[in-house]
């Protein structure tokens, strides 16, 4: 007896620290868990809350987008976590994120990290209710049809210039650095009228650079750290755009009443409308904060999205060549030839590349919200004041009407026409194709030149895309010659353990072009519904992003400009892809170009 005692004296040490590992973890889950509504029968969604104080932080920080996939492979299309100090639900699935879109201002409101609201402060994004929509009328006239003929000649030699001067480097460029710059450069002179190559925008590039690293820091105001920096920077930013105020305040003073003209920046145009009253409600200092959001967030955003058409389309030749016959077709193929909106509208089939860019990449993943009372989704509780991180890059992946969803394959979008232009949400449903022996269907949203992302109704026809065949076991290599030959589409098909999100692996696997692969099978032309939250690349409802229509019409310009002017050669076609906080290449998409035409540029 004596001896057992002795024994056990002398293991207790050793049981001591794991006994109490236990307890604070209990203790952490006990504590956590305690802010749910206990007048609710609902039960929280399942998860884990990580450990005690960091809850999954940790892993967030360490593993990135992947930390949400194999949560999401773990435990479903709605679960509970810890990251960033706040208890957390994560949602994907269109009918779920509709919940969540079309509850902003009643079931949730606009909740992002600390440093985020700290660095953004009054700006459109952070904002809720009347004040959100004051903020973003501020702002949405610089977007409007009547604007957006007048940014496509401008932007044009912005891309022309760029492209003529990747030919010319024979060493290569690293082509994500070179076309964030000239994202920036675009939305500097768009936006604010800052020529490009000036000090002003060499300046400002730099200044908003350390804000976006930094949007996501600790959020601790200490020389040194991220927040520090980036809020010098905003200060600087601010202290031209006062400038830039004061000008237009004083073109308005000696011209009282008077209209921007057709070449007005996006900026001139919102001053001029804050001016005249139309946004008189609008402080100073709300309209800065409004402009630092729309340059920041939208050249960041239309980069990562034109720098992912590149990996995308270099992976798919037949899809620049489908692009590049359109371009003949229309007239388009001599660079001489100037675009105009009317012109991009007619390349229905780039409509199409753009829309599955945006579907199968989107710049951005999803949303931050904040729960204003206990609400149920997908049969689960959303506690009260809990964070609520909805995810569009997730929704995309999972919908079950889009055959093969991690496939890169525009003509996906041929069989559906005739929708209708919505940039907010609505009740109505989204009619795909499909097969009526099969739960896998091709959905079709696509045809219109003013292509939507949110689609109000569409109709269907009885044809079957060529590209969207099953291809029989028995008959294989037939069906594959005859693939080639009727619609020369090769797509990109992911490895074993890829993102389907972005068709390429997170931790660096080698991904293949493959020519004449089935997405799905189109045998007949029965009718799916589907919500039109299945596809969401620049949100829905009253938070939907305001400069849509400007990004997309940036990206089509790129697009055209490219392929007209050159033919180029990734390095490394299959680069390891970050996704937070927007997708890029890690090695930065090195790149050598070729010149299609002597350039006839001074």
């Amino acid at each position: 007896m004596w001896k057992s005692l002795e024994v056990f004296v002398a293991i207790c040490p050793g049981l001591i620290p794991p006994v109490l590992i236990l307890i604070a973890w209990k203790l952490w889950e006990t504590y956590t868990l305690e802010s749910r509504d206990k007048s609710s029968n609902l039960k929280l969604p399942p998860g884990s809350m990580g450990l005690p104080f960091i809850g999954e932080t940790a892993h967030f920080a360490i593993w990135g987008a992947d930390f949400y996939r194999r949560r999401r492979a773990q435990y479903g299309n709605v679960f509970k976590t810890h990251i960033l100090g706040r208890p957390t639900i994560r949602v994907m699935g269109a009918d779920n994120v509709k919940k969540i879109l079309t509850g902003d201002g009643t079931l949730v409101t606009s909740q992002w990290p600390k440093s985020t609201r700290i660095i953004l402060g009054e700006g459109i994004a952070l904002s809720s209710g009347d004040l959100h929509k004051r903020r973003r009328h501020a702002v949405i006239r610089a977007f409007d049809p009547a604007c957006m003929e007048s940014y496509v000649a401008r932007t044009a030699a912005h891309v022309r210039r760029s492209v003529s001067d990747w030919c010319a480097r024979d060493a290569g460029v690293l082509l994500q650095d070179e076309i964030k710059r000239l994202m920036f450069n675009i939305s500097a002179e768009q936006l604010l009228g800052l020529p490009v190559l000036t000090r002003d925008a060499a300046e400002l590039t730099r200044l908003y650079s350390d804000i976006s690293k930094n949007l996501f820091s600790l959020p601790v105001k200490i020389p040194g750290l991220g927040l520090h920096s980036a809020l010098k920077s905003r200060e600087k930013i601010f202290a031209k755009l006062d400038l830039l105020i004061d000008e237009q305040l004083k073109a308005w003073a000696t011209s009282p009443g008077k209209h921007c003209d057709d070449n007005a920046t996006a900026f001139e145009r919102v001053v001029h409308h804050w001016i005249n009253g139309g946004c008189h409600d609008v402080s100073r200092s709300e309209l800065k904060f409004a402009v630092l959001e729309m340059l920041l967030l939208g050249h960041e955003k239309t980069a990562s999205a034109c720098s992912m058409m590149a990996l995308y389309l270099h992976n798919t030749p037949d899809v620049i060549e489908k692009i590049h016959a359109e371009l003949i077709q229309h007239e388009l193929n001599d660079p001489s030839v100037t675009l105009t909106q009317e012109k991009l509208n007619k390349l229905t089939y780039l409509n199409t590349v753009i829309k599955e860019l945006l579907r199968i990449s989107p710049a951005v993943g999803g949303g931050f919200r904040k729960a204003l009372e206990t609400f149920e989704v997908d049969g689960y509780m959303i506690p009260k004041d809990w964070t609520v991180i909805y995810s569009i890059r997730d929704t995309h992946e999972i919908q079950e009407s889009t055959p093969r969803a991690d496939v890169f394959a525009p003509e996906r979008w041929d069989d559906v026409i005739g929708y209708e232009e919505s940039g907010y949400d609505t009740d109505d449903t989204v009619v795909a194709m499909g097969s009526s022996s099969s739960n896998i269907s091709d959905i079709g949203v696509g045809g219109s030149s003013s292509s939507s992302d949110a689609p109000r109704k569409i109709s269907t026809t009885s044809r079957s895309s060529d590209a969207l065949r099953k291809v029989s076991t028995t008959s294989r290599s037939s069906e594959i010659d005859r693939i080639r030959h009727s619609s020369e589409i090769d797509i990109i098909r992911r490895g074993s353990c890829c993102s389907a999100t972005s068709g390429f692996s997170s931790s660096g696997s080698s991904i293949r072009s493959i020519s004449g692969l089935s997405i799905g099978t189109v045998s007949g032309a029965s009718v799916t519904k589907t919500t039109d939250y299945s596809y969401i690349p620049f949100g829905a409802g009253s938070r939907c992003c305001a400069g849509k229509e400007f990004a997309k019409l940036v990206m089509r310009v790129f697009v055209v400009e490219m392929v007209r002017l050159s033919t180029y050669r990734l390095h490394n076609p299959n680069p390891e892809l970050r996704q937070i906080l927007t997708p890029a290449a890690k090695d930065g998409l090195p790149a050598t170009f070729t010149s299609r035409f002597v350039s006839t540029e001074t």
